[in-house]
């Protein structure tokens, strides 16, 4: 069977998922936007680990890594705040929206990168800068536009993590749950 495209990421709810959707719409409202493919709502997520191709023959000790990985964890709140750009607000290449507060998304992206270590998956060089991508510039990047607006924070709860099938087609990315694992109770 052909190799899939994979990542682990945290899912928004769909009420937050609608308050960041009201955020992207604002956005779109920019003179720059032209040159920007939004990312569709129902897609929004924060990535943990960006796994690549592959093999559905992997993706049952990816399940198990993960499954003892979120039995382990506490659920948490976070935080959905302000628009940024990457790599900078002045060389915007990806729209996103903050992720903000305390390190606790960075704490579970590495505990996913620690789980899914011994099974071959390299955590990517680049520090984690966790975000929700609100939508991709086309090239070259912005450049002249100071991509920086202050937002409302959006409290966002992780109670569970997710392995995402990533299917790309020329209209934009689809994306399907393989499995998700609930992170354990706080109390």
């Amino acid at each position: 069977m052909e190799s899939i495209r994979c990542f682990v990421a945290l899912p928004l709810p769909e009420s937050v998922r609608s308050r960041v959707g009201a955020l992207q719409e604002e956005l779109r409202a920019s003179p720059w936007t032209q040159r920007v493919r939004w990312v569709p709502p129902e897609n929004f997520h924060v990535t943990l680990q960006f796994l690549g191709r592959v093999p559905p023959s992997r993706h049952s000790g990816i399940a198990a890594a993960l499954e003892k990985l979120a039995a382990a964890r506490a659920s948490f709140d976070w935080v959905v705040g302000g628009v940024t750009a990457l790599p900078s607000p002045s060389r915007a290449r990806v729209i996103v929206a903050r992720v903000e507060g305390d390190d606790s998304v960075g704490d579970l992206a590495a505990g996913v990168a620690r789980a899914l270590a011994p099974l071959g998956f390299q955590r990517e060089a680049r520090r984690f800068r966790p975000h929700l991508t609100l939508g991709r510039v086309r090239k070259p990047p912005l450049r002249g536009e100071r991509i920086e607006r202050p937002g409302e924070a959006i409290v966002c709860p992780a109670d569970e993590i997710v392995l995402f099938a990533s299917e790309l087609a020329p209209s934009g990315a689809r994306y399907r749950r393989i499995g998700s694992w609930p992170l354990r109770s706080r109390g």
